[in-house]
């Protein structure tokens, strides 16, 4: 499993960029034909997934764009000067036939078409979402040459209460669900109280992913790594005591996570080779008296954020990750957020530039984001009920969270519009969301 993954070691390659606009514009013409209820379904969908990117404007319909865009594409022949006129980059006529969906591109910028196809049509709406999700994905990432978040999955762990259990009668299983809440899907199978999934990254994104959770099955919270074929984890970290929150570098080449180990809950590192850990977990930050807790590595997995109560009330704050490996030393920690109070669980954004977390504003637990250039804490969610554990996705913009009141379940949230989208309302608990980077 881990040579699998240190294989698939993350390779930056540099792009010329071309003079295009940074942020394109796109005509998202309606489907054709528009007046079934399967059309206009999947052209919700189609519109729904391409309006998830900030990294271009989507232009609303328009009787005489939607007319043109179809008058040439029965006349075989895009205009694209005319369309240049008219201020738009992409043109995208969607077409429903009897063997699936094409996507008709038009690149005004090269004059050069394209044509992505959907092979069939799913029978339940959520394959459907699905499928539709899939084209949009291959639309970004084929031409153009943007990332989306369409194609992703999300863990959540879903906690139900037991009748057949005797004393504690909720038990709590990993799931996974597409970024719209649709398909959601069992992933393991420990029969027991398997919590805080946390995905490793996969820059295939391979339908096979792997993942850590932390399971109670032998009393204990241990930390196990599982892939989605598995069902059941293998346990990773030899460390006494309880293990909880872990999250794993970007490099595949150490793992953060919280222990009691020497007596009270302190934050290790443990560093990982091809075959698994190398030599002994490393306490990396304690402080007497202090409760240290939710860890959370950087892109680059040079530092790490978590945190403390040390300063009386719940401050997240940042140490050198290396430094914490290579020396016995307490490191002064850096105290990120200041506004607010009970500050809890952090995660470093993809680019590394911003850290999402909650933190207790109003009587109410809001997501907030603090941006390392400059230094503020911004406010992403509002209204009332609380809302915890923040994930980012892989476009810096998008958090995935969950609320704990009046309901637990899982939203996603975008930084810029912060208007959230609620993806699960399952019986039970749904919460310690994580996405697919």
């Amino acid at each position: 499993m881990f040579a699998s993954l240190f294989s698939e070691r993350e390779m930056t390659i540099h792009v010329a960029s071309s003079a295009r606009r940074e942020c394109p514009t796109v005509y998202l013409a309606k489907m054709r034909p528009y007046e079934s209820e399967i059309a206009r379904n999947l052209d919700t969908v189609l519109r729904q997934g391409c309006n998830t990117s900030f990294e271009i404007t989507l232009l609303e319909v328009e009787e005489n764009k939607q007319f043109l865009a179809f008058s040439a594409l029965q006349s075989k022949g895009f205009d694209a000067t005319m369309w240049q006129k008219l201020g738009v980059d992409f043109v995208i006529v969607p077409v429903l036939e009897q063997n699936g969906v094409t996507l008709h591109v038009l690149d005004v910028y090269t004059a050069r078409t394209a044509a992505l196809q959907q092979h069939g049509i799913a029978v339940s709406r959520g394959m459907q979402c699905a499928q539709m999700n899939n084209l949009v994905d291959r639309l970004f990432q084929e031409v153009l040459k943007k990332q989306c978040i369409v194609a992703k999955k999300i863990l959540f762990a879903r906690q139900i209460e037991d009748p057949k259990l005797s004393e504690d009668k909720w038990k709590s299983e990993i799931w996974q669900m597409d970024y719209d809440g649709q398909n959601q899907e069992q992933v393991t199978f420990e029969n027991s109280y398997s919590i805080t999934p946390s995905l490793i990254y996969d820059k295939k994104n391979s339908p096979n992913y792997h993942f850590l959770y932390v399971c109670y099955k032998q009393g204990q919270p241990r930390i196990y790594i599982a892939s989605k074929k598995e069902g059941r984890g293998s346990e990773l970290i030899a460390l006494q005591g309880n293990q909880l929150l872990p999250e794993m570098s970007r490099d595949h080449g150490v793992i953060a996570f919280i222990s009691d180990a020497l007596g009270r809950s302190d934050l290790y590192l443990q560093r990982l080779g091809p075959n698994g850990p190398t030599d002994k977990a490393v306490q990396a930050y304690s402080f007497p008296k202090a409760t240290i807790a939710s860890p959370t590595l950087s892109p680059d997995a040079t530092k790490v954020a978590f945190v403390t109560d040390q300063f009386g009330t719940l401050r997240i704050c940042l140490i050198d990750a290396e430094l914490a490996l290579s020396s016995r030393k307490r490191q002064t920690p850096q105290v990120l957020t200041r506004t607010h109070t009970e500050n809890t669980a952090p995660h470093f954004s993809p680019d590394g530039t911003k850290l999402a977390y909650s933190a207790k504003v109003s009587g109410m637990r809001q997501i907030f984001v603090y941006d390392f250039r400059t230094k503020e804490e911004l406010q992403v969610t509002f209204g009332l009920g609380n809302k915890e554990n923040p994930k980012w996705a892989s476009d810096n913009m998008h958090i995935v969270y969950n609320s704990t009141s009046p309901t637990y379940d899982i939203f996603l949230t975008d930084i810029v519009r912060k208007e959230p989208v609620r993806l699960t309302q399952n019986s039970g608990k749904c919460h310690y969301p994580s996405m697919q980077q």
